[in-house]
């Protein structure tokens, strides 16, 4: 969910870069074949990991570096989220639009909240939210990773 988030063309415009596993910089995404899944995602030469956290205190975390070498991570809490399964994918979608924001905004303000909406609307230019609920189902009836 949130490398979908980090793929949109606002992300890769502000610093995301995408790798295969060669270790090639995906730069033209028409030419390439590497399927998304096959890439990892870096930012500020950091690499992204993606995955789950299972605390009380909040429904994700975002935890950005300036070590050289260590990851920066984002993290969903599946616990939090609703458990009308029509709406945990919506859930799960502004969770990784809110915690992708954290790459560029510490904190909560306007300038917070102008990232996370041209976030959004780039996602929006690229994938319908019809097509977008329409491939979150699709992953959740496969056994492949969301």
């Amino acid at each position: 969910m949130t490398s979908t988030v980090l793929n949109t063309q606002y992300a890769i415009d502000r610093g995301v870069q995408w790798v295969d596993q060669t270790g090639k910089a995906i730069v033209d995404w028409e030419a390439d074949t590497a399927d998304l899944e096959d890439m990892q995602a870096y930012f500020q030469g950091h690499r992204i990991d993606f995955g789950f956290c299972f605390t009380r205190e909040a429904a994700a975390l975002c935890s950005k570096t300036n070590a050289e070498g260590e990851p920066h991570r984002i993290y969903i809490n599946p616990m939090c989220l609703t458990v009308d399964s029509s709406v945990r994918w919506h859930d799960m979608v502004d969770l990784a639009f809110h915690e992708a924001t954290h790459l560029w905004i510490e904190g909560h303000g306007e300038a917070f909240c102008d990232v996370e909406m041209k976030l959004r609307k780039s996602m929006h230019r690229y994938l319908s939210e019809k097509e977008l609920v329409a491939w979150i189902d699709s992953l959740a009836k496969s056994d492949k990773p969301i």
